[in-house]
């Protein structure tokens, strides 16, 4: 039987680091045909980690960078004296608010009002918490400027519209 010694942690970890990146790299390798201006950050995420979390800070960091170099509306951290359950948050182009039902009070709906009629409409809303972990929903059409959907629990949206610190893009 063969024998052979078990890596530090330190090593290991940066073993599945390389594998991590090696994994994107074959995955932008196969799509070279089509060129790098059409992949995009979801596609990168899927070929680095599939339907799992990210794990590793460095490309969660990563991954966030992408999503806010990419964003088309970007919403920063709520002003931390705001005492709201959910805090409206106010950026460029846009303005977000969270509303509990009035028929269920376990129901919250997510309203967006896009207060600039010449840009584009988003089509997917990313939140990001201070420690680069990304919740994304796809967002419906707008109706007369504004964009509602029923928050699902199971997503952890609401826990990041919570949080103060974490920042809001749209694509």
């Amino acid at each position: 039987m063969t024998e052979f010694e078990q890596p530090d942690p330190e090593t290991l970890a940066r073993a599945r680091q390389i594998f991590a990146e090696r994994r994107i790299a074959d995955a932008l390798a196969d799509g070279a045909g089509e060129g790098p201006a059409h992949l995009s950050p979801a596609a990168i995420y899927r070929a680095a980690v599939g339907d799992a979390p990210l794990r590793n800070p460095a490309l969660r960091s990563a991954y966030r960078s992408l999503v806010a170099q990419t964003s088309s509306y970007a919403l920063p951290r709520a002003a931390a004296a705001s005492s709201a359950e959910f805090p409206v948050r106010e950026g460029d182009g846009c303005r977000i608010r969270v509303e509990r039902s009035r028929a269920d009070d376990d129901r919250h709906y997510v309203i967006i009002e896009l207060t600039d009629p010449d840009r584009a409409a988003p089509q997917l809303m990313t939140v990001c918490d201070v420690d680069d972990n990304c919740t994304r929903v796809a967002l419906p059409e707008p109706c007369r400027g504004f964009i509602q959907f029923l928050a699902e629990p199971a997503t952890g949206i609401l826990e990041k519209l919570r949080d103060v610190n974490a920042e809001i893009y749209f694509r």
